[in-house]
């Protein structure tokens, strides 16, 4: 049983337990969807319900959403959104929806009727739940699309660069059958063209313009065609082609020499090569940073707190004679923290 609430979301009764399943559980950054629902329908595997987003005072969409019971939660998609102009008083309770079997000589045809009521007109609408229900024709709009959910490949916070759209479809080409393909890199922004799916072979790639970069993306598919058919435009899988956009690493590769009476910057000599070996060795092995000048010229120099990357020592001893303590060269590779 499901229980909406007069203040936005809505509880499920399983039993004698009541569950919370309320939109902002699932969509927590998509608010338009957290407003109340005003009707609910369903089938025999499939919840439908609509859900009233106030934008002014008189105006606002209804929502459609789907959910669908996946080991005892749900999963919700967003079906369609219908705009009203004025609201009759207690508007949220002047709405229907009713999932329905239509006979058409000996075919059913099951489809979600929807119903609202405003200022603007009562128009009655229709979704088919069935992907054979052809009785009324594909029409030629483009006022129907799909939005992807907001991808972030695991690393909201992470820059990613994106290069292209790979997609397969049917019935694409003839009779003006089509896709147009829009994107956008951040929530809300406003859509960006990426280009027309109309291959003859039903397979394309469209590329994304270069530099296109962002912590999101979000597809939006638009299928159209020339006339109404009988015959729509699929979409059968799409893949986005992308790369992490990690930042920028200061690391500085090593070559250093250890030899005693070495001249140093200030004019004397040093002869602790084997302590200098034994210091390498310690930072190499210790977890904190190590504090590194980096001279930049003849009068700058820059501090960075930097690490030894692990199993970059190495250490050859290069000099080895007889009263002279052993010359070594070191190689490591230092990374900025």
């Amino acid at each position: 049983m499901i229980l909406p609430l007069g203040t936005g979301g809505m509880l499920e009764l399983v039993g004698t337990q009541l569950n919370d399943i309320s939109l902002k559980q699932y969509m927590p950054e998509q608010t338009q969807f957290h407003g109340i629902v005003t009707s609910v329908a369903g089938t025999i595997d499939k919840l439908f319900i609509m859900v009233r987003e106030e934008t002014t005072a008189t105006d606002g969409n209804y929502h459609i959403l789907q959910g669908v019971l996946h080991e005892e939660d749900y999963s919700w998609n967003h079906l369609s959104t219908i705009a009203y102009v004025g609201t009759p008083t207690n508007a949220e309770y002047h709405t229907a929806l009713s999932a329905v079997g239509i006979f058409s000589g000996t075919t059913v045809y099951y489809r979600l009727l929807i119903g609202i009521e405003d200022t603007n007109g009562d128009v009655p609408y229709y979704i088919p739940l069935d992907p054979t229900d052809t009785n009324w024709g594909y029409t030629n709009t483009t006022s129907a699309n799909a939005i992807t959910a907001v991808f972030d490949a695991g690393f909201p916070h992470q820059q990613k660069t994106f290069l292209s759209v790979d997609g397969e479809g049917r019935n694409l080409g003839a009779a003006g059958r089509l896709f147009t393909i829009d994107y956008r890199t951040s929530r809300y922004a406003a859509w960006t063209l990426l280009g027309t799916f109309n291959p003859t072979d039903n397979e394309d790639t469209l590329a994304f313009q270069g530099g296109t970069t962002g912590l999101t993306l979000e597809l939006r598919f638009t299928p159209a065609a020339t006339a109404i058919t009988t015959t729509p435009s699929e979409l059968v899988r799409f893949r986005v082609t992308y790369a992490l956009r990690n930042a920028p690493i200061e690391s500085i590769p090593l070559r250093i020499y250890l030899a005693d009476n070495q001249e140093l910057l200030n004019g004397t000599t040093e002869s602790r090569a084997n302590r200098a070996l034994s210091q390498l060795r310690t930072w190499d092995a210790q977890a904190a940073e190590v504090n590194v000048i980096v001279s930049e010229g003849l009068t700058t120099a820059t501090s960075r707190d930097m690490v030894f990357v692990p199993g970059t020592l190495k250490i050859r001893q290069i000099g080895h004679e007889a009263g002279r303590r052993s010359e070594w060269l070191v190689e490591v590779l230092l990374v900025e923290v």
